[in-house]
């Protein structure tokens, strides 16, 4: 599953008029490139440009308060993707974000996108609930139903509760030991047989472990908890 799904991303990203049609689409609040119709083909994309300065050397010289800012907004962007727009950006690596002069969040290379379908987003979504309220049979019926499978139903609900452990209620990201953390999930992982996980997850798990690489090192006060 998981090579098929990156094989069927990489032939996706190579047809530009794909690209440029997930451009179009895009209804977020991100600034976007625009695909120039009459010079783009399959193998040609040509897109304004959009000025600005990479995300990791802005957040670098920022001070805290617009650090903390422009990552929230990146935050809500991601979760809006996830559970309301179902169009995912499932290739965020820092690199394709760009703040712009009037510090807004821009977003670059859409040729990789996830189409979440209205029911997959609503079970993440209440997934999220699940794991927030420790609810752990509902959260182990949400990962059924979304596909994930593993031998010992409780230690899968247990590692997602470590994974999205910032979406508690009371937690903030500031104080996390994110180090900690990770040990103790890649613990858990390790021990956890017979894993599979929806396709879905194969390029949605890469994006939100890219944002979650940001809120590690920079550490913003943030709490990401469910209304």
């Amino acid at each position: 599953t998981l090579s098929s799904e990156l094989a069927r991303a990489l032939t996706e990203e190579l047809d530009y008029e794909e690209e440029a049609a997930s451009l179009r689409a895009y209804k977020g609040a991100a600034v976007v490139p625009q695909p120039i119709a009459d010079r783009t083909t399959r193998r040609v994309l040509t897109m304004t440009r959009i000025a600005g300065e990479r995300l990791t050397t802005w957040l670098e010289q920022a001070p805290a308060p617009a650090r903390d800012r422009l990552l929230g907004e990146l935050v809500g962007e991601v979760a809006a993707q996830v559970l309301a727009r179902g169009q995912v950006h499932a290739d965020p690596h820092p690199g394709n974000f760009l703040v712009t002069d009037d510090g807004r969040l821009a977003l670059l290379d859409f040729g990789c996108v996830l189409q979440l379908s209205r029911e997959d987003r609503a079970a993440y979504a209440r997934l999220v609930v699940a794991i927030a309220g420790n609810n752990s049979q509902a959260a182990a019926a949400e990962l059924a139903g979304l596909g994930f499978v593993a031998d010992d139903p409780d230690q899968l609900v247990d590692l997602t509760a470590a994974l999205i452990g910032t979406l508690r209620p009371g937690a903030n990201t500031a104080d996390i030991d994110w180090q900690a953390a990770m040990s103790a999930q890649l613990a858990q992982a390790r021990q956890l047989g017979g894993l599979v996980s929806p396709r879905s997850f194969v390029l949605l798990g890469r994006g939100l472990a890219s944002v979650a690489g940001l809120l590690a090192t920079y550490k913003p006060r943030l709490e990401l908890h469910p209304l």
